[in-house]
């Protein structure tokens, strides 16, 4: 029978080897400061499983399968705008659980009601009013993702997004959000902001052009946050990837300068608003639906190498060792069914390792630079609030 080796190990450093242009230190803050990826996807209805290896919690999860919201969990917005869009504030009386789903509405008020915004601005009179609701916890690295229906009137803002620290150490990772300056179904905007180690926030700006409509329809947004790098997907497929590494760069579309060596704890954010198009506000007639918010995180094995007599995929093999082994003298690794293997530092894969024609593997690899592993809020466990 035919065998393809078919793998993909990503790798956070030891990547110049491939670099094709370094970036000047001393221009660094000029060039990694701020940047505007346009990139283009396939959108795909098909809905691919998440990577093997991540492990479904509970407690920072929400199926919103209650008769209202849980206020261990989450928390409204009420009587507040957003500094960035003042034409819209957010009543509590938005946000309601209906049949297992969350539900965020917006509405047009011609009695003006107060709000009141963060910091030292001013309270607005807004006749438009929407909802939105932040997490409790915190979290920082693992798989997020929610399940959720788009609505088709383009002048909405439904957004996923992650909020952290303060203006002096911030982080914040935007999933989706709808554009606020085009009218297309087919295109929104991913976000990643930083300044852990730089007294500047830096950016990175991703316009996604998709080749069908995003709006309309139920899609599953998700987001693997890990030391280095930041993958996006929708319904399972890649849709950007960003690996951090400002020495160099060599693919625009993965690389980029942005510091996101080590995330910050921030916390959920699911918000809908709209903006004015052409100068109009829209009469609101679409709700924000959402069907989950899942959190997952990984295991840590808990010897030094992994190195099985015959591999078959387990609970164990999905584990995260610091060294990986597939294969090797006296060692098979017969692939014929999905399957991840994860490490720290390194991954051989030996002779007596074969993947069957057609069957997916991935072999991943996490650098925690100078964290120690056994530490990292990566791990079930290993993260507090």
């Amino acid at each position: 029978m035919k065998k393809i080796i078919y793998f993909c190990v990503l790798m956070y450093l030891g990547l110049n080897t491939i670099a094709q242009r370094k970036i000047n230190p001393s221009f660094y803050d000029t060039y990694c400061s701020y940047m505007i990826k346009n990139l283009s996807f396939t959108y795909n209805n098909i809905q691919n499983p998440i990577t093997l290896g991540w492990i479904y919690i509970s407690d920072y999860s929400d199926e919103f399968n209650d008769n209202s919201l849980n206020p261990n969990k989450w928390f409204c917005w009420d009587h507040f705008y957003h500094p960035n869009n003042t034409e819209v504030g957010y009543l509590a009386e938005n946000v309601n659980l209906s049949n297992g789903h969350l539900v965020l509405s917006a509405k047009y008020d011609e009695n003006a009601q107060n709000y009141s915004s963060y910091g030292d601005l001013p309270q607005l009179p807004l006749n438009f009013n929407t909802g939105g609701i932040k997490s409790q916890y915190e979290i920082q690295y693992g798989y997020y993702e929610v399940e959720c229906y788009l609505p088709k009137n383009h002048h909405y803002r439904p957004c996923f997004w992650t909020v952290g620290g303060t203006t002096t150490d911030y982080d914040e990772i935007d999933v989706f959000e709808i554009h606020p300056d085009d009218n297309s179904p087919y295109i929104f905007l991913q976000n990643e902001y930083s300044n852990i180690s730089r007294p500047n926030t830096s950016l990175i700006k991703q316009t996604i052009l998709c080749s069908d409509s995003i709006t309309g329809k139920t899609t599953v947004f998700g987001v693997e946050v890990l030391p280095y790098e930041l993958v996006f997907y929708i319904n399972g497929h890649v849709s950007s990837r960003l690996i951090y590494n400002y020495d160099y760069a060599n693919n625009y579309n993965i690389f980029t300068c942005t510091d996101i060596t080590k995330t910050i704890p921030m916390k959920v954010v699911l918000s809908f608003t709209f903006n004015p198009v052409d100068g109009n506000m829209p009469q609101p007639n679409e709700d924000f639906i959402v069907n989950y918010f899942r959190c997952y995180k990984l295991d840590r094995g808990t010897i030094d190498t992994y190195n099985p007599i015959n591999f078959v995929p387990t609970a164990a093999s999905s584990k995260v060792y610091p060294h990986v082994i597939l294969g090797g003298v006296g060692h098979t690794a017969t692939i014929n069914t999905p399957s991840a293997v994860w490490a720290e530092q390194s991954i051989v894969l030996d002779k007596g390792f074969e993947l069957s024609s057609g069957v997916s593997f991935s072999a991943r690899i996490i650098q925690h630079g100078n964290d120690n592993p056994e530490d990292s809020p990566l791990y079930i466990g290993n993260f507090n609030n």
